[in-house]
């Protein structure tokens, strides 16, 4: 499992937990990513569009979604928020929005984003 993917037990299903962070930038892609996170690309104001690094299939073998929650946080401001915009956990990607407390777009520059998403292990549900 890689470094950036935590396993953690559920009473329903098994779930997968991965984190990854990257700093925002005014103007300019995001820096340091970390643990899922591989890049950060500024595709506009307060939109960065994210390359991971683990691949999980997106529906189960009857068609639901194996995402179960996306998160995205910003350290350092109170008020500044994110949230996740587009999923394509198929193709690695993940496009997120960075909003300040008065709701207008923000880079977030030199502020951490932190993001954390649930999935369904589906290879290890016997039977679901």
């Amino acid at each position: 499992m890689n470094k950036g993917a935590n396993p953690v037990q559920y009473r329903h299903s098994h779930v997968v937990v991965w984190h990854g962070n990257f700093t925002g930038a005014n103007g300019a892609n995001g820096t340091s990513p970390g643990g899922e996170v591989v890049s950060a690309t500024r595709s506009n104001e307060g939109l960065y569009d994210l390359v991971l690094r683990t691949a999980f299939p997106a529906t189960d073998k009857e068609g639901k979604s194996n995402i179960l929650m996306a998160d995205v946080w910003v350290l350092g401001t109170a008020g500044d928020r994110g949230f996740v915009s587009a999923y394509d956990p198929d193709a690695k990607t993940m496009s997120v929005r960075l909003y300040t407390l008065s709701d207008v777009l923000d880079d977030c520059d030199a502020k951490v984003i932190r993001i954390r998403v649930e999935v369904r292990n589906s290879t290890s549900r016997k039977g679901k």
